[in-house]
């Protein structure tokens, strides 16, 4: 009798389990192992008090990918999870200026003239996915070079996104965001309500956040308000929130995340109180915060960087660290580090 092949899987994050997924579905005997006491890597959910906490991925730009996996496992996804739309996509606010309302809505955008005279900042990548391609073979130059060629496009892109943030204004960045953060030409479904808040400074705290040895003294903030779609998230009369702060990684800036983490973790809730969630530290059950050193000890990241490598030309596609080890046989990476890069489709 024929033994099945086997496979081992080393972590279960969403690279990990969805290679898994496959494997086990192509016929192979598959162990998945795991360091944590449960999957999720980067998209791990803690729960305390009551409340669960979902520390990762906050965006759901191409549900196909995930009913995909279902499908290879003869399930349905809709017998698990609901995807529900939601308006605004995500919200931008700044100290002195209006918040700005991303919607799935043409029309309504263009009715504003300040909007439509900026939609060029998306048009410059239009068709671009970073999903194109990713069935070809990662070791072969040839077979990538038109993957190169949308890469080159959709990162020329993420250059003059990062120049107009400090050149051309607050409304045409908001639409560049859309194309750097979310990375899809196609709008993102089943999300839960996020705002992207913006300090004074937020032009000069991109250089800083990048090239900056030290931690900024102010911060723009990624707020995520899961139970405004989805009340289980936290007790009956509570709500959970997560914030997400950058700052530079372990290899840029010296900084002591054992003491720095709990003042800046302050710095936070003293900032969303005094703009957005009035009353705040009155009302606060529960706490925790994670740094870029806890990314390292955690999740193995390379200098505590929570999205692995900057996603610039030279370290994109066949250039990015390819799937296939170079030195040992049968040995194949997912997740973050190689191609595709962090949030695309396993």
């Amino acid at each position: 009798m024929t033994q099945p092949q086997r496979a081992l899987v080393i972590g279960a994050g969403f690279g990990g389990l969805a290679l898994a997924i496959r494997l086990q579905s192509g016929g192979y005997q598959t162990t998945l192992l795991e360091k944590r006491d449960k999957p999720g890597g980067r998209a791990y959910v803690y729960e305390d008090q009551g409340f669960t906490f979902d520390a990762g991925p906050t965006v759901i730009t191409d549900p196909s990918a995930l009913e995909e996996f279902f499908r290879l496992a003869d399930k349905h996804m809709a017998d698990y999870v609901e995807l529900l739309p939601v308006t605004p996509f995500y919200r931008l606010c700044w100290e002195d200026a209006p918040a700005f309302d991303y919607v799935n809505d043409q029309a309504a955008l263009k009715l504003n003239a300040e909007v439509a005279s900026i939609e060029t900042a998306g048009d410059q990548v239009s068709g671009v996915t970073l999903t194109d391609g990713r069935h070809l073979p990662t070791d072969a130059l040839a077979s990538n070079a038109d993957v190169m060629h949308t890469y080159s496009r959709l990162l020329s892109g993420h250059s003059r996104g990062t120049r107009q943030a400090k050149s051309l204004g607050r409304k045409r960045f908001s639409m560049s965001l859309f194309v750097i953060y979310f990375g899809l030409d196609r709008p993102p479904q089943g999300l839960e309500h996020h705002t992207v808040c913006f300090g004074p400074r937020y032009k000069e705290l991109i250089d800083e956040i990048f090239n900056a040895d030290t931690l900024a003294e102010d911060f723009s903030l990624y707020l995520h308000s899961p139970c405004v779609t989805d009340p289980s998230m936290a007790p009956e009369g509570c709500s959970a929130h997560y914030v997400l702060a950058p700052v530079p990684h372990l290899g840029k800036a010296n900084i002591d995340w054992e003491t720095q983490g709990p003042i800046y973790r302050d710095r936070i809730l003293d900032y969303l109180e005094r703009h957005y969630i009035p009353g705040l530290r009155e009302h606060l059950v529960t706490c925790r915060h994670f740094t870029p050193l806890d990314f390292r000890e955690e999740l193995n990241a390379h200098l505590g960087s929570a999205f692995s490598l900057e996603p610039i030309l030279t370290q994109s596609a066949w250039f990015r660290p390819h799937n296939r080890d170079a030195k040992i046989d049968n040995l194949y990476l997912v997740g973050a580090g190689p191609i595709p890069a962090p949030g695309c489709p396993a």
